[in-house]
């Protein structure tokens, strides 16, 4: 009797010896799954930071190469807002970056005609397709815009100025808003009747001798462009004016 109860204490200790050894090769097969599943997605949020950078380089390239091309104009940001508006508002131009796929004008003014925003695709990493004519398609989930500031009581500070300010020692918890872009020293709203056809044939109406624009790149996680995945903007500031007698005057 004492041999059979060994024997069955043997069989017993065997079963949860296996079982012991199974629940710990899942669980190695669970964490090694984790941390692949992690390094997919660090993998995933470098690639979609890189092509965010890149799209912003090849915005700001392609302002850069507008105004260096210029050649009517004394003031370059006034060439690059004739640029912009009279390029893609050309037949009402649209694209279908909003959410849902909504289609949406190219290049519009907004917030009170204060502002021209311009939009324009870019790839989201890894899903780049091409349409039976050969052409990318767009993908609905990734959208680039750049603002073209039209008057200096609308230019708000970046979104990170209010933290770069205090990590300068300032401690104030942010920048104040306007820019002087007619150069008068003094931030006062435009008054010149902002509209795209004054735009397109007489922007140095506008009296704008220096120029912040925003360039944003932004993935979605949902069609319906609720969940953002992952942001990226940056100010560039166009300054340069052919003539500068203006100045010179006392």
């Amino acid at each position: 009797m004492v041999r059979v109860k060994s024997q069955s204490f043997r069989r017993g200790s065997t079963l949860i010896e296996v079982m012991i050894a199974m629940t710990l090769i899942a669980a190695a097969v669970i964490i090694t799954l984790v941390g692949l599943i992690g390094l997919l997605q660090e993998d995933r949020t470098v690639e979609v930071q890189v092509t965010a950078t890149g799209a912003i380089r090849s915005q700001t390239e392609e302002i850069v190469s507008v105004a260096a091309d210029a050649k009517s104009m004394d003031s370059l940001a006034a060439a690059v807002i004739q640029y912009y508006a009279t390029t893609f508002d050309r037949d009402n131009e649209k694209i279908p970056l909003g959410p849902d796929g909504a289609v949406l004008p190219r290049v519009e003014l907004v917030d009170d005609n204060s502002k021209l925003l311009y939009r324009f695709p870019i790839r989201y990493p890894g899903d780049a397709t091409r349409t039976s004519t050969g052409e990318f398609d767009v993908n609905r989930n990734a959208v680039g815009t750049i603002t073209f500031y039209l008057d200096e009581t609308a230019v708000k500070a970046p979104d990170d100025a209010a933290q770069v300010w205090q990590d300068l020692g300032d401690g104030s918890g942010g920048l104040a808003s306007g820019f002087d872009m007619n150069q008068d020293g003094e931030i006062t709203p435009q008054t010149a009747a902002i509209s795209m056809a004054l735009l397109k044939n007489d922007p140095m109406a506008l009296g704008i001798l220096q120029m912040p624009v925003d360039i944003r790149v932004m993935f979605y996680n949902d069609p319906r462009h609720t969940l953002l995945a992952y942001s990226q903007a940056r100010r560039i500031v166009i300054t340069e004016s052919r003539d500068r007698s203006a100045f010179l005057t006392p």
